[in-house]
């Protein structure tokens, strides 16, 4: 049943599909980041390293993972009934996927200035302390 609104009229039915569509939406981006932060710990956690190169690599695999799942659950279930599932769609998603993981990677690589502003205070740090690490689990014996 629809609520009605403080002045006692039922809300409009286009409000409610909206507020419904946007909170699919933000349950598929919530998704998305467990997907890709999950995806990138667990690669974390079966080759541990600190090299850049491989970093780079780990989080473009992350992101391509966490892209497949929000092209999944939006043109299945947030969007299902606007999903074309055609070539021309897939490959609109594909080319924004491929400028997710490119900005990903340029942010990661330090070609990004506020990715390259992150990289030279983890290399401060470096030679101050420890090196910090993604990984959201402490370092093994």
């Amino acid at each position: 049943m629809i609520e009605p609104l403080p002045s006692g009229k039922p809300m409009p039915e286009s409000i409610v599909r909206t507020a419904i569509r946007y909170t699919q939406f933000s349950l598929v981006g919530g998704t998305n980041a467990l997907v890709d932060i999950g995806v990138l710990n667990l690669i974390l956690l079966l080759d541990p390293t600190r090299a850049p190169g491989k970093l780079v690599l780990y989080n473009a695999v992350a992101l391509v993972l966490a892209n497949a799942n929000s092209y999944l659950w939006n043109t299945l279930w947030t969007f299902r009934h606007h999903a074309r599932h055609d070539a021309r769609q897939l490959s609109m998603f594909a080319a924004q996927a491929a400028l997710n993981v490119a900005a990903g990677r340029a942010f990661c690589s330090g070609s990004w200035p506020a990715g390259s502003s992150l990289i030279r205070t983890s290399r401060r740090s470096r030679e101050e302390t420890r090196p910090k690490s993604f990984r959201w689990w402490p370092p093994l014996p």
